[in-house]
């Protein structure tokens, strides 16, 4: 059983959905490459490999979801990756090239201030509903499961992480 988190399935992924004859007008079916919704929130994010651009129908399609879902709060991002067509793409390491936080695109220096993907989308799902990232040290000892019924004490508690990360807002 894979850990969560972990793919499942990679020989059905790599199989081509082909969508011929889906039309209607100038709309045809596009793919999401992350999804993620929580407690009312939601993070919709593509993968893009190193200087190429979303089709104008996917960027479209993006961004009429991240409006249409208002009020909840939304998170649309384009992630750029160098990785090799034969190897995987690590999703949380990505450069985010683009972001749209709650409909509105964030500016150059603000993107200048996100690391990646896993930055960009803790930071949205702390604000927005005081989620905090979670670490697996093990797959039978990570902080999912507990450690003994306690946090691990490499991690730091919920006020720890709150204090660093607004201290690391206040400087940047």
């Amino acid at each position: 059983m894979a850990n969560r988190g972990e793919f499942k399935g990679a020989k059905r992924a790599s199989q081509l959905i082909k969508f011929e004859g889906m039309r209607w007008n100038n709309i045809t079916p596009t793919d999401i490459d992350l999804a993620i919704e929580a407690r009312g929130a939601y993070v919709f994010g593509e993968f893009k490999l190193e200087g190429k651009s979303l089709e104008l129908g996917q960027r479209l399609a993006l961004e009429n979801i991240a409006k249409d879902i208002k009020p909840s709060p939304c998170l649309m991002f384009v992630a750029e990756h160098k990785t090799n067509w034969q190897e995987s793409i690590i999703a949380k390491e990505c450069n985010v090239v683009e972001c749209r936080w709650n409909g509105r695109l964030l500016t150059e220096i603000q993107l200048s201030k996100i690391n990646n993907v896993k930055h960009v989308v803790d930071a949205f799902l702390f604000k927005t509903r005081g989620l905090q990232p979670t670490y697996s040290c093990d797959s039978n000892y990570g902080i999912e499961t507990g450690f003994l019924g306690k946090t691990h004490p490499q991690y730091q508690t919920n006020e720890e992480w709150l204090s660093n990360y607004e201290a690391a807002e206040a400087a940047a």
